[in-house]
């Protein structure tokens, strides 16, 4: 591969939420693919009890923060904090339903 894109994806559940569904396990099929083919994958998603606030699963970058109720609030926050670090070269916001 020629090129590593750096891809924040913004979802408001992982695939460990066990309120979890079909659009998490979509969207981990799909990005842990590009991260088996060496792009580096964010998932930033709400926080649900007892998990870890960060951690990697099948090669992306889990980032945990608020909760399903407030999750939409700290998105804003947490991705200008995401790129002081640099820039993403693809944003992606899954938008499936309205907690």
């Amino acid at each position: 591969m020629g090129y590593s894109y750096k891809i924040l994806v913004i979802n408001w559940q992982d695939i460990r939420n066990p309120l979890g569904g079909g659009a998490e396990v979509h969207l981990h099929e799909i990005f842990k693919r590009l991260a088996a083919a060496g792009h580096r994958i964010t998932l930033l998603c709400s926080r649900f009890k007892s998990a870890a606030e960060e951690e990697v699963i099948d090669g992306i970058r889990i980032l945990r923060r608020g909760n399903r109720d407030l999750f939409n609030f700290y998105v804003p926050i947490e991705y200008r904090k995401l790129v002081k670090n640099g820039p993403f070269d693809i944003v992606i916001d899954d938008i499936n339903k309205i907690p």
